[in-house]
């Protein structure tokens, strides 16, 4: 059984996004303090947040969602995520946190939980499929869950408590297993609920499966099975190891 908070951390793993939402955030907020000082603007004027002054980010056409907010999540939740810092303790606050930098996108979206040290879950990975390769693991989230889940997704994310995903290589075949704990049994079913919505907009109507929902389009098949403060979602194109998974699952 391996767990999240291992040395490795990959490009879209929760971690790094945190931190790179600390060196955007700053950038971010440093420019835009700049550019009121030299336009004579008061800074008690400033704004909440970048939309309303002007600094939405302009749309993009073809990019997946997930790319898409990994590319924003730093700047402009990483901005507000600073001046949060900012208004309680100025420059010296800002400069604090590089030396104790936020561990989650949990805590930059919810910077109550970066000051009162809400650490994210380690999650403890799956068994490996017969004849399986590790290709990648990581942690998703709360950033990148409300991207899974789509527009309105954020209140069935904000309970996020930890997660941890792989992905398998299964004689050239693709396996996925994203296991997530939740701070609640009640913020784990908000989530359940959120996620079976997602995938009957995307997959239609789920069927039962191992005692989980089960979603099939093709050669590629979805399973989530939920227990409490636990969903585990499973995802592959390989019929024999996604049924072993979703049925170890639930």
């Amino acid at each position: 059984m391996r767990q999240a908070g291992r040395d490795s951390v990959g490009d879209f793993d929760d971690r790094r996004v945190a931190c790179v939402s600390l060196l955007g955030g700053d950038a971010t907020l440093v420019m835009e303090r700049f550019l009121m000082q030299r336009l004579g603007v008061p800074e008690s004027t400033a704004p909440v947040d970048l939309a309303a002054a002007g600094f939405a980010t302009p749309p993009l056409p073809g990019v997946p969602p997930v790319l898409r907010d990994h590319l924003i999540v730093p700047y402009l939740a990483g901005r507000d995520f600073v001046r949060w810092l900012h208004e309680r303790g100025g420059w010296p606050a800002v400069r604090k946190a590089w030396t104790d930098p936020p561990r989650s996108t949990e805590q930059v979206l919810h910077p109550e939980k970066y000051l009162a040290r809400e650490e994210p879950r380690g999650v403890a990975g799956s068994t490996a499929p017969r004849g399986g390769r590790l290709l990648q693991e990581g942690v998703l989230g709360e950033a990148l869950t409300r991207t899974l889940l789509g527009e309105g997704g954020e209140a069935a994310a904000a309970g996020w408590g930890g997660d941890l995903y792989q992905v398998w290589d299964v004689g050239g075949r693709t396996l996925v297993v994203w296991r997530t704990e939740w701070d609640t049994g009640a913020d784990g079913r908000e989530f359940h609920e959120a996620a079976l919505r997602r995938f009957t907009r995307s997959h239609g109507r789920a069927r039962r499966l191992h005692g989980s929902d089960f979603f099939g389009r093709g050669s590629w098949n979805v399973g989530i099975a939920a227990r409490a403060a636990q969903v585990t979602l499973v995802a592959g194109d390989d019929a024999f190891a996604f049924s072993s998974a979703l049925k170890g699952a639930a």
